[in-house]
């Protein structure tokens, strides 16, 4: 289990260069827009350089990491260390990792002002069962943010032996669980799962989606 963990931390896209990273993540964390105080839960957090990004760069927030894969939640607190050690002041943050399931994340209802699904949605084997959980999971006044390739159609990908829904596919798993859809953004310089620090040709980075939701 060492050896996988070392792995993990491997290939979780770290870089000593704050500025590259920061730089090469902008867009996409100013649609986040975190603030001091907030608790906030990343729904899917794969191999962690996303919590990672935001444990340097964010104060004073209370960070949930969820996920189902053991080893990535073996490695996430190495991984975590590692980028924390880059940051130029005290660490204020309160990261807490939290085991799911395929059908219910296991995180404190009534809790979250914002919830990160990056990369993760096409991935739920229950779509509507994981949709009814968030819910519970925001505050009235809470903020779903769910990242996802932008694609015409809905298709199987065998890369990721599940399907890449399009908007109009996607949406309407949102309406039906009682989702308002606030805000779209597009993104051309995030390569999805590996950091966009890591793009070897931004030219051919696919490009993707953030939807923006509130519950009724």
């Amino acid at each position: 289990m060492r050896r996988r963990v070392r792995n993990t931390i491997n290939a979780c896209g770290y870089t000593s260069d704050t500025n590259k990273m920061f730089n090469s993540t902008n867009s996409e964390l100013q649609i986040y827009n975190l603030k001091p105080k907030e608790t906030v839960a990343e729904i899917g957090f794969g191999t962690g350089w996303l919590t990672g990004v935001i444990l340097i760069k964010h104060d004073s927030l209370t960070y949930y990491a969820n996920d189902i894969d053991e080893a990535s939640l073996k490695a996430i607190d190495p991984i975590t260390k590692k980028y924390l050690a880059l940051r130029k002041t005290p660490n204020t943050n309160k990261l807490i990792i939290v085991k799911g399931t395929t059908a219910k994340t296991n995180l404190p209802a009534n809790s979250f002002d914002k919830i990160i699904v990056r990369e993760t949605f096409h991935h739920f084997e229950f779509p509507n069962e994981m949709l009814q959980d968030i819910k519970v999971l925001l505050k009235t006044s809470g903020t779903l943010f769910v990242y996802e390739p932008a694609v015409e159609k809905t298709f199987f990908s065998n890369e990721c032996g599940s399907n890449n829904y399009s908007k109009a596919d996607l949406l309407k798993y949102f309406a039906d669980n009682n989702f308002t859809l606030i805000a779209e953004h597009d993104l051309f310089d995030s390569p999805g799962n590996i950091p966009s620090w890591w793009a070897t040709n931004p030219t051919k980075i696919r490009p993707k989606k953030v939807f923006v939701f509130n519950k009724y």
